[in-house]
């Protein structure tokens, strides 16, 4: 089961849930033994960092619930908060300037450094922000609070499984975030429940 930027789903037991591309996104799954009415054990989200608020606190948050699951844990990949500063996605100072003169309607000449400096400072105001409410909506929500991996800005162009959330099939199910091994997923006590027709 794939997940696309800014959407979440659930994974039964013995299916496999994964999310890549992430950059400036958040990636988070929680996981854990399956409810009595489900077989749902992990449900993941890959987050923008402009969407917090609705695609965890709404969406993961619902679907979390609903599965039913006891849930052991929550694992979040997250940028670091430099990343527009340095490493492959990098945005030069000309690029800021661009970005600036088009939102307000002025020459790129205009600009001024301060400006430049400010939005910056902004766009790592963004990810602190978004993280933050990830974890506060986790904890207040789901009364869990998670396990935060940040990402080397330096990994952000590099293939497959950089960028990457895995969830594996139980039993024997783990968490991986850019290919290291971060979480067991526990195995349920009891098989997983028949389908219902």
């Amino acid at each position: 089961i794939d997940v696309g930027q800014d959407k979440c789903k659930s994974a039964p037991y013995g299916e496999q849930i994964s999310t890549q591309g992430l950059a400036t996104c958040i990636g988070i799954v929680a996981y854990g033994k399956y409810g009595a009415d489900t077989d749902i054990n992990k449900v993941m989200a890959h987050c923008s960092p402009g969407n917090v608020t609705y695609v965890i606190g709404h969406e993961f948050v619902t679907q979390v619930r609903a599965s039913g699951m006891d849930i052991s844990g929550i694992s979040m990949s997250c940028a670091t908060r430099t990343v527009n500063d340095d490493g492959p996605y990098r945005m030069s100072d000309q690029d800021l300037r661009q970005t600036i003169a088009n939102r307000h309607q002025i020459y790129p000449d205009q600009v001024t450094s301060q400006q430049i400096q400010e939005l910056r400072a902004g766009m790592r105001r963004q990810l602190d922000s978004a993280e933050a409410t990830a974890k506060l909506i986790c904890m207040d929500q789901l009364g869990v609070s998670p396990t935060v991996y940040r990402r080397r800005n330096a990994d952000v162009a590099s293939l497959y499984p950089f960028g990457t959330v895995v969830a594996t099939p139980s039993p024997q199910g783990i968490v991986c975030i850019d290919g290291n091994r971060v979480a067991r997923i526990p195995d349920s006590a009891a098989p997983a429940p028949a389908a219902s027709s």
